[in-house]
C-alpha cells in the first residue's frame, strides 16, 4: 500500500461563520480531483 502525505495547509478550508473546517478529500463544496480514487482508509 502506498502512503500518501498531504500538508495540513494544502487542504480546503471553509468558514461557516459558525464551524471552521478543513477538508482533506472532496466534501461539500471542496472539490479536489487529485484526491480521489483512494481505497481503504486505514
Amino acid at each position: 500500500m502506498k502512503t500518501v502525505i498531504d500538508k495540513a495547509n494544502t487542504r480546503g478550508y471553509f468558514n461557516h461563520g459558525w464551524l471552521k473546517t478543513y477538508h482533506t478529500f472532496s466534501f461539500a463544496d471542496y472539490y479536489n480531483p487529485r484526491r480521489i480514487h483512494f481505497g481503504a482508509l486505514y
